[in-house]
């Protein structure tokens, strides 16, 4: 099932660890930096040797386009994969990609133990200009949610024009809909979550100002007629 309303972002930063299984060596350093050089604008890597099959490099780096952060990691998987047949080192764990958020202190994290070597560096004073803006997880969950109701407001816009939903009902048949028939959404897991957001896109869509109590608006549906076969409101 196509997966459209999972949203995904693009950005610049991004900061990354690579732990092979066998140790961190120079032929991963001579792949990893010739790809740097065809991607990357800026980078700050260092290699740390805690121990002989120990080695990682951790690294940020600012690509030359925005992507989204599992394309980087699919990226360097491919890049290594002669690297890790030849050297049987399975990748469980051993590549984690994270967006470079400013206020991580990741200067000092990078160069935190003893023994590490800086294999690339060079920053430029803009650097942190392009670092992802460090916003606290409730107000990145905010967005998200707002995001996701203009998503299924333009669905609605889409497939039902100028109308306005005559209850949370309506929102249920849009959501089944646009998943099962369109096939343009993933519908949550349990039918709970689903009424939930069903009244959200409501109250999202008419400006809702009536009861506060989502339950009460929840319950309402079940009286709704539904498909014999499926049980999904039609």
């Amino acid at each position: 099932m196509c997966k459209h309303n999972k949203m995904s972002e693009k950005f610049k930063a991004f900061s990354v660890t690579i732990r092979p299984k066998n140790g961190w060596n120079s032929d991963w350093e001579e792949v990893f930096l010739s790809w740097v050089r065809k991607h990357c604008e800026q980078i700050y890597a260092v290699v740390e040797r805690p121990g002989t099959n120990s080695a990682h490099m951790h690294t940020g780096f600012i690509t030359r386009g925005e992507i989204e952060p599992k394309r980087v990691t699919e990226k360097l998987k491919r890049v290594f994969k002669d690297l890790t047949v030849n050297s049987g080192s399975n990748w469980y764990a051993c590549c984690k990609v994270r967006r470079w958020f400013t206020g991580h202190g990741w200067e000092t994290y990078l160069s935190k133990e003893e023994g590490h070597e800086v294999i690339a560096d060079n920053r430029q004073q803009n650097i942190k200009d392009l670092l992802c803006p460090n916003v606290p997880l409730a107000d990145r969950k905010a967005a998200a949610a707002w995001k996701l109701m203009d998503f299924y407001s333009r669905l609605w816009e889409e497939y039902r024009g100028d109308a306005k939903p005559y209850s949370p009902v309506d929102c249920v048949i849009l959501l089944n809909q646009c998943g099962y028939k369109y096939k343009r959404i993933t519908l949550p897991k349990n039918g709970k979550e689903l009424r939930g957001q069903a009244v959200h896109l409501f109250r999202y869509l008419t400006n809702y100002e009536g009861k506060d109590c989502i339950d009460d608006e929840v319950d309402s549906m079940r009286s709704a007629p539904k498909c014999g076969s499926c049980g999904n409101w039609v």
